[in-house]
């Protein structure tokens, strides 16, 4: 089966909001490529 997401990228982008992780709480995210394409 074909990854949409590489699990190196998702904890990057964890790693990286840690601090701001209470704002996102109860909310919807939605991630995009680089070009925002999905």
């Amino acid at each position: 089966m074909t990854e949409f997401l590489l699990k190196s990228d998702i904890d990057e982008i964890c790693q990286r909001l840690a601090i701001q992780a209470k704002d996102f709480s109860g909310k919807t995210v939605l991630l995009t490529g680089g070009r925002g394409f999905l």
